[in-house]
């Protein structure tokens, strides 16, 4: 039926039938680039922000188990300054993902993720907080240990400083052998208590310097040497005065030694709960990081569609 209409029909026809597939081309080509539009805000808006935004916290938190850790091994306070800074950055970044989970159509398991990193971040600050408290209480030790060591050497030294006067009275009257090798007797064995309160005390601070448990525990042989030493001058020493700087002496010791004690325990307490918080902040960078491959993979395929 073509073939018998006329030229000029025809080729309206033919025009009709560019338009139409032109038309036809072009609706196409629109919801093709609608939706290449729509996908490119999915991803510049959602995908990237999210593989973003859980970078940072992976970031941070990397930043913050290592000025914590250093914290916790040395009590100093620029440590944990920094540990703090960085801990706010991840609750930040964590505060960004939650808006950006709640504001995001397609971004259905963000939120779920970050609940479950938010609660693991919140055990870290726990953590975090009871270092803080040991860490004190370790100071307060340290304050205990230098208050009873400084009031050993004090009634030793005063015990001792009465000893040579009396003995240089006692060598210009010449008394009684005996009476001059008891008073010998009693400055030899006040000064080896001395030297054991010198050697127990070094020893102690190396164990502090190094954190060493061992260390401490080793120090405390030196208390049952500084008792010998104590019940050997009780039987020899008749006036009150020395009596009572001998009872002193050993209550300084005794002090001391419930101090080493007491920081073995919070030295333990900071051993344990630097474990804790290492294992806690793995949880931290192990939730980031698996959002983040998460969102390059979903980013990935958007870009391939």
């Amino acid at each position: 039926m073509l073939n018998n209409q006329k030229l000029g029909t025809k080729i309206s026809l033919g025009f009709a039938a560019l338009i139409v597939i032109a038309v036809v081309i072009g609706a196409v080509a629109v919801s093709s680039m609608r939706a290449v539009r729509k996908e490119s805000q999915v991803l510049a808006l959602e995908y990237v922000p999210e593989v973003t935004v859980a970078n940072n916290v992976e970031r941070y938190s990397l930043a913050m188990m290592y000025a914590m850790r250093g914290y916790g091994l040395t009590g100093e306070e620029n440590y944990l300054t920094n540990g703090r800074k960085s801990l706010a950055e991840v609750k930040k970044y964590m505060a960004e993902a939650i808006t950006l989970a709640e504001e995001s159509e397609h971004l259905v398991k963000l939120k779920g993720e970050v609940d479950t990193l938010t609660e693991q971040v919140n055990v870290y600050e726990g953590l975090v907080d009871d270092t803080i408290d040991a860490n004190e209480g370790v100071a307060e030790h340290h304050a205990e240990l230098d208050t009873a060591a400084a009031a050993y050497m004090k009634e030793c030294t005063d015990f001792l400083a009465m000893q040579y006067e009396m003995a240089q009275k006692e060598f210009g009257e010449a008394i009684e052998k005996t009476m001059l090798e008891e008073r010998l007797k009693k400055i030899t064995i006040v000064n080896e208590a001395i030297a054991l309160g010198n050697e127990c005390r070094v020893a102690t601070w190396k164990a502090q310097a190094r954190r060493d448990l061992r260390g401490l525990q080793s120090a405390q042989k030196y208390f049952a040497e500084m008792d010998k030493k104590f019940e050997e001058l009780n039987p020899i020493t008749r006036l009150e005065v020395n009596i009572k700087q001998i009872e002193a002496a050993k209550s300084a010791a005794g002090d001391y030694k419930q101090a080493i004690n007491q920081l073995l325990i919070q030295e333990q307490t900071l051993n344990d709960l630097g474990k804790k918080r290492d294992a806690a902040g793995s949880k931290v960078l192990q939730g980031a990081k698996e959002t983040a491959l998460k969102g390059i993979e979903r980013t990935e395929t958007s870009a391939e569609e």
